[in-house]
Formats: C-alpha cells, structure tokens, sequence
C-alpha cells in the first residue's frame, strides 16, 4: 500500500528489473530452502530473473522444483569446500559464474 502511494505522489509507474542469483549446494534442507525462496519471490511485485547456481553435480530434487518453477537453473561440477572461510569465498564465484 505505501509503494502504491508513493509511486501515485510520486509519478514513477516503471518498475526496474531485479536479477537475483543464488549459491547452493546438495544438502538436507536444500528443497526447503529453495522452496520457501521460490514463494517469497512470487510476492515480489517487480519483474525478475532468478539464476539458481548449485555446486557439485545436478541435484534432482533441485531439478524438478526449478522446473516446474520456470526458474534458471546453473549447476556447476565444482563440490563445494568444507571448511567455512573457503565456502563463503565459493559462493562467491558461484555468484560471478551466475552473472556470466
């Protein structure tokens, strides 16, 4: 209600475009996660592209629920590190290979 009234007070009808990418890897939650991400975009009023870049091989799981979500999917064959500083460095490559 308050972005409609500000965009009426306002004059600005145009909507920018968000491009939003995200890491992950095969993990339990990963479904879950992916899921809830894909419900709280549908709120998202302005247009948008979603890049989905998982590491490692090509999860199923993932697969199907980007699929029937028409949303792009990236995987990469690359597994992704164990140790906590070199994963947070990984996702962001995974984020740059996502741009690409």
């Amino acid at each position: 209600i308050v972005q409609g009234e500000q965009r009426r007070i306002y004059g600005r009808e145009e909507k920018k475009q968000l491009l939003i990418i995200t890491p992950t890897y095969i993990h339990t939650f990963q479904t879950v996660y992916l899921n809830c991400l894909i419900h709280t975009l549908r709120l998202v009023s302005s247009p948008l592209i979603w890049i989905v870049v998982e590491a490692g091989s090509i999860s199923n799981e993932t697969e199907d629920l980007l699929s029937s979500s028409q949303l792009s999917h990236l995987a990469l064959e690359i597994p992704m590190p164990e140790h906590l500083e070199q994963r947070m460095n990984f996702e962001m490559k995974l984020r740059v290979e996502g741009l690409r």
